[in-house]
């Protein structure tokens, strides 16, 4: 299940989508006081407010979505039936 869960949030990482912003900024200020210029910041993007996340309600609304759904009923095959005998038939000899 959890690896269902990981497998659908996965996705592709590109590295040209992402730029050290901190890095630029810092060189670009060396850079200004290497050449004895007076350095003037520049104010950051405003940060937005988070959407915060009941995590326990989205859990039960998972569960009970999950629940909703009847899971599909397993029957074993001869095939298993037949190493589970065999297998239940070694123990019983190296026991005695």
């Amino acid at each position: 299940m959890a690896k269902s869960l990981v497998d659908s949030l996965a996705a592709g990482w590109d590295p040209s989508k992402y730029t050290d912003q901190y890095r630029e900024n810092l060189m670009k200020i060396i850079r200004a006081k290497a050449k004895g210029k007076k350095v003037a910041l520049e104010a950051g993007e405003e940060k937005r407010p988070a959407e915060v996340v009941d995590l326990m309600e989205r859990l039960r609304q998972s569960l009970a979505h999950t629940k909703a759904k009847p899971a599909k009923a397993t029957t074993k095959t001869d095939k298993t039936e037949k190493t589970e005998k065999r297998h239940r038939h070694t123990r019983r000899r190296s026991v005695a």
